[in-house]
């Protein structure tokens, strides 16, 4: 197996997370004709239950053997699908991962020298304060003027200098400041943490669709009591469904 230098596999890893950012959401629309399959395949499986139950010549014993049969086959053939809907969820996370990544802001030497200094100005501002009025008049300056970095450090820190003062009107300015900081630091948000963003918010409906859909397998014990004996087939036995 060719190895290659670290510098080449960074290198990789950084486009492979460049591609992962630019590239669409993950959609769970990749989910519905898995789901559609497995649909078809348990109604043929509960078919194939009911006609084995009226056999008139089986045995008890016979009808027993093929219901295993035809139980096993349906659970393999699940099985197969329950590893596609596995696949899209792993893509789709590993997706959100990368583009997280690749979003993520990294301060230079003098942007981070930029933060300490402002965080320190900050505090100081909060503590020296006569009235809530005036830390807020220079938040709303910030929210106007200031740098990337200010704006971050003033979303950050605004509520909680407030919240340390005493006193009824300083907790009502704590109150204020929660929105101004909540607009602060939205503006501090780039296109590449939004588009990061949209794809986490993806993933997240990726699985509450799989956590839905194999809730309401749950019912699979009412079609056909075979089918309760399997895992995640029967919604009276909550241990067994596959959150």
């Amino acid at each position: 197996m060719a190895t290659y230098p670290a510098e080449t596999l960074a290198s990789i890893e950084r486009t492979n997370e460049s591609m992962a950012l630019n590239a669409p959401p993950p959609s769970p629309d990749k989910l519905t004709p898995i789901a559609t399959r497995e649909v078809a395949l348990r109604a043929a499986t509960v078919e194939a239950l009911r006609a084995n139950d009226q056999d008139a010549r089986l045995s008890d014993a016979g009808k027993q053997e093929r219901r295993g049969g035809i139980v096993a086959r349906y659970a393999a053939t699940l099985a197969e699908l329950d590893a596609e809907i596995d696949a899209v969820a792993t893509s789709a996370a590993t997706q959100a991962e990368r583009a997280a990544r690749a979003a993520r802001v990294t301060l230079t030497a003098v942007e981070q020298t930029e933060r300490a200094t402002e965080l320190q100005l900050v505090m100081l501002r909060g503590q020296a304060a006569q009235d809530p009025e005036e830390i807020m008049a220079e938040a709303r300056r910030v929210a106007e003027m200031g740098s990337a970095v200010q704006r971050s450090v003033w979303a950050e820190t605004l509520p909680l200098v407030l919240r340390a003062r005493p006193g009824m009107p300083w907790q009502l300015a704590a109150v204020r400041a929660d929105q101004l900081a909540a607009e602060l630091g939205e503006s501090c948000v780039t296109d590449g943490q939004r588009k990061a963003r949209a794809i986490a918010e993806a993933v997240d409906e990726i699985a509450r669709t799989i956590r839905r859909h194999r809730f309401e397998r749950g019912g699979a014990v009412q079609e056909h009591a075979a089918l309760g004996a399997l895992p995640g087939h029967n919604f009276m036995r909550h241990t067994d469904v596959r959150w």
